[in-house]
Formats: structure tokens, C-alpha cells, sequence
């Protein structure tokens, strides 16, 4: 008995050890295969994992195949660990990207290869299409499909987490996704993948690398094909008990002669809802160029925005985040037009403590583009990489 509690007393440590070193490289790394950025000393990671300094430091002897050692401590070296694979099946696009072990992406000659637009077919095809270009892209980065530790895939709406679906297909896309499993051909010899909501994956990308990474409780609002909120709590994702947490629903727009209309969040404030008001299928930028001479236009956004605000009221007085950040490739660019609107409807139901200052504490995102499947690979190693790394110290 004794020696089963040692047993299992030990994989936890090694466990502990493992996931400090790669939570410290998931925030520092600045590229594919960095080593060169500071690591945790045998003090920090000692009072991280609440072992002694000899604990830490017999860790570091069995780790040493998987670390580099310089004058500022310990970090894990990329290049002698495994990789991660994620696949975005977006609302307009599909994307497959391959990550060293801290998330950071491999930039392959042509990136136009692993990308394809569209988002009307079954699910079968699409994942069939993944398939492919993860074989086309692992041959391009010379690594074997065995060394691939995590698989991150990011969808396109509330992903259930106990069923791990869909819950509810987007316009335009194929109503197969509600019922599909989301896994790839066995053949290929991959981990079974994490399955994320986008917006819950881009919100993870800004907390590790963009504008929440120095928040601890932040909201996250993802405004691009749809309008969607992700809640994170004591750094974490909070997804709620199936997954489903943060959804925006309908809100209260106060029209110019004083009726009161309940709409849809995103069928105000998106791209779809702008470009039905005279914005055709422009690009973004030049859908708020247009709207500087459109009148219709841009009363259309402000609408949106102070929509928006309302919804996202009782949303900060509950959580009393430290910052809200405005994100997706709408969010972002159209934040500087709309701050003025948007915390307008957030304050237009009356102040609260919660909302006092919330122009300070107001962000556009630091991304634009790739929040989604930088984010799932995010998720997927911090669920599987460090058991991985343990299991790599133990041998």
C-alpha cells in the first residue's frame, strides 16, 4: 500500500513539474521552437508545485533530455518534445496549423495550401479535407504523425461538452454538423482532438498571448460572422456545465421614436447583419470605409454596438471583469467608431458598481486573424501535454 501511495504521490509531482514548465513556455514563447526566452529557476518552481529545492531539482535530473538549462532556470526545449495539430472549421473557412509544444505555429511556404473557404458541405467532406492537408503538412514539416501529442478543433457556435457536437449549426452551413462525431480517420494515428466553441478558443489566445494576459476575469466578446461571448474566471475559460456558457441572446434596442425591440444580438451587430444594411460582401475595412459616407450604414453599427451594451450589462455586474475586450475581425477594427455606443448600452439600464470606469477597462483585441485555431491548439495542450511530459520524465 505504501509503495502504491508513493507511486501515485510521484506521477502528481511529476504531473505539477510538467505543467509549470509548460504553462511558463505557453506564455513566453515567442516563436516555433524558441528556447531563448528566460526559464523558472528551482525557487520558482519549488513554491509553484509546493515541493523542496531537492524535490525540484531530482525532477529536473530524470527531465533533462526535455529541458534547456540556462543562467535564468529551467525551460522545456521544443525541438525534443511533442507537437500539436489544430483544425478551425470555420463559418466561412476551414484551416488546419501544426504548433510546436507551446502553441507556437509553423509557417509552411505556401500557408494558402492548409486554408479553404466555403461552409456549405457535410461534415464528412470537411473532416475528410482535414485529413489531407494534416498529412500534406506534417510531410511539409518533416515530423512524424506519431509525435503529435494534442489535436485542438475549433467550431463555429456552443460546442456541448458532453456530447463534444455542435449545438447548433450557423446559417449556411451543413445541418450534418449537429450530429457528427468530431474525429479524424484512425489511420492516421492521431489523439482523439479537444473540441472548442471559436470564440472560447479566441478568448483563450488573447489571455495567453494578447490583451487579457494580465487578467485574471475578463469578458471576451468575438464579433465577426456571429456575436458571441466567452467568460474567463481565475484565468480560466468558464464554459459552464455542458459548455454552453456566455451565449448572447436577444436584447433590448430603443428605436429613435422610444419603442422598445427585442432582437437577436448577432442580427444586429455582425458582419452578415451589416452587409444586409448596404454593406454587399465587402472586406472589412471597407465596409467602415463605407460607412463613413453611409448614413444608413453607420447608424446601423452604432445600433449594433449600443445592442451590444445592453446585452453585456448584466453579464459585467455579475462577473465584474477586470477588462472587456471586443474581438474578431468586426469587433476589432469597428471598437475605435463604436466605444461611445457600445458603453452607452452597457450603462443605459443605470450605473453599478460593476460598471463604474468601464471605458478604462475597455480593449480591442491584439488579433484579428487566427484567434480560433491558435487558440484550440492552446486548448488541447493544456489538457494533454502535461500527462505527456510527465510520462516523458518517468521513462
Amino acid at each position: 500500500m505504501t509503495s502504491l501511495w508513493k507511486a501515485a504521490e510521484q506521477e502528481d509531482t511529476d504531473v505539477r513539474f510538467a505543467r509549470a514548465l509548460h504553462r511558463h513556455g505557453l506564455r513566453h514563447s515567442q516563436g516555433w521552437f524558441d528556447s531563448q526566452f528566460d526559464g523558472l529557476s528551482h525557487t520558482a518552481l519549488a513554491s509553484d508545485i509546493q515541493v523542496s529545492r531537492p524535490t525540484v531539482s531530482g525532477l529536473a535530473h530524470r527531465a533533462d533530455k526535455l529541458l534547456v538549462e540556462a543562467r535564468s532556470g529551467l525551460r522545456l526545449d521544443p525541438q525534443k518534445t511533442g507537437y500539436a495539430l489544430g483544425i478551425d472549421f470555420g463559418q466561412a473557412h476551414h484551416r488546419v496549423a501544426l504548433a510546436d509544444v507551446h502553441g507556437q505555429l509553423f509557417r509552411p511556404a505556401d500557408p494558402s495550401r492548409y486554408e479553404a473557404g466555403g461552409n456549405s458541405d457535410p461534415a464528412s467532406v470537411s473532416f475528410a479535407w482535414a485529413s489531407n492537408r494534416i498529412q500534406m503538412l506534417l510531410e511539409e514539416a518533416g515530423i512524424e504523425a506519431s509525435r503529435i501529442w494534442a489535436v485542438g478543433v475549433s467550431l463555429p457556435g456552443p460546442v456541448n461538452s458532453r456530447t463534444r457536437r455542435l449545438q447548433q449549426t450557423p446559417p449556411g452551413m451543413d445541418r450534418s454538423w449537429e450530429v457528427a462525431d468530431i474525429r479524424l480517420p484512425q489511420e492516421l494515428g492521431l489523439p482523439d482532438p479537444t473540441v472548442e466553441a471559436d470564440y472560447n478558443a479566441s478568448a483563450l489566445t488573447e489571455h495567453l498571448w494578447g490583451a487579457t494576459r494580465d487578467s485574471r476575469d475578463a469578458l471576451y466578446v468575438k464579433i465577426s460572422q456571429r456575436c458571441a461571448c466567452s467568460l474567463l474566471v481565475d484565468h480560466r475559460i468558464y464554459r459552464g456545465s455542458n459548455g454552453l456558457a456566455g451565449r448572447l441572446g436577444k436584447t433590448v434596442i430603443i428605436e429613435p421614436d422610444g419603442r422598445q425591440e427585442w432582437v437577436l444580438v448577432e442580427d444586429i451587430f455582425s458582419l452578415p447583419a451589416l452587409r444586409r444594411e448596404g454593406g454587399d460582401d465587402l472586406p472589412v475595412a471597407d465596409l467602415l470605409a463605407h460607412a463613413v459616407t453611409d448614413p444608413a450604414l453607420k447608424e446601423a453599427l452604432r445600433r449594433g454596438a449600443r445592442g451590444l451594451g445592453v446585452a453585456l450589462a448584466p453579464i459585467i455586474d455579475a462577473l465584474n471583469p477586470e477588462s472587456v475586450v471586443i474581438g474578431g475581425a468586426l469587433g476589432t477594427a469597428s471598437l475605435p467608431w463604436v466605444a461611445g455606443d457600445l458603453i452607452d448600452g452597457i450603462n443605459s439600464t443605470g450605473t453599478s458598481p460593476a460598471r463604474q470606469s468601464i471605458g478604462e477597462r475597455l480593449a480591442a483585441g491584439a488579433f484579428t486573424q487566427g484567434t480560433a485555431i491558435r487558440g484550440a491548439i492552446a486548448s488541447a495542450l493544456l489538457a494533454d501535454a502535461p500527462a505527456r511530459l510527465a510520462a516523458a520524465i518517468g521513462r
